[in-house]
């Protein structure tokens, strides 16, 4: 049951730190190329959502949250280091949860494999955000 909350979860926080994410790369393009590629990995990163192994109305609460922090942090004015920060440290979180994922198993080699690397690149993301600059 546990395992069940942890894995959503993780995957809520990485599906949602991922549209946030993809709003800021989206506020800083120039070229129409890079809108057109930009706009077409926006609607396969939407269409994703739509895979949430969840009922439809959690679904469709996702991918509206999805949609609201893409718009909110493409019109967000974030200083460049806030940027960067924010970046790092959502990829420290992400790893943090596959550690924590990888130690529910219950066997292993999941930590072993996956979960000691990723703690270690967890840790090195956070100190790697927190030293930048604000």
């Amino acid at each position: 049951m546990f395992i069940d909350w942890l894995e959503t979860l993780a995957l809520l926080i990485v599906h949602l730190g991922f549209a946030a994410l993809l709003g800021l790369f989206a506020r800083q393009l120039k070229t129409r190329a890079d809108r057109a590629l930009a706009i077409l990995g926006g609607l396969v990163y939407f269409g994703s959502s739509l895979g949430l192994p969840l009922l439809w109305s959690p679904k469709l609460g996702i991918w509206l949250a999805s949609a609201a922090l893409f718009a909110a942090f493409a019109k967000l004015t974030i200083s460049a280091g806030w940027q960067a920060r924010l970046i790092w440290l959502y990829a420290g979180v992400s790893m943090l949860l596959i550690l924590a994922w990888s130690v529910t198993q219950g066997w292993p080699t999941p930590t072993i494999s996956l979960g000691f690397a990723a703690a270690w690149a967890g840790l090195l993301a956070w100190r790697r955000g927190m030293q930048l600059p604000h």
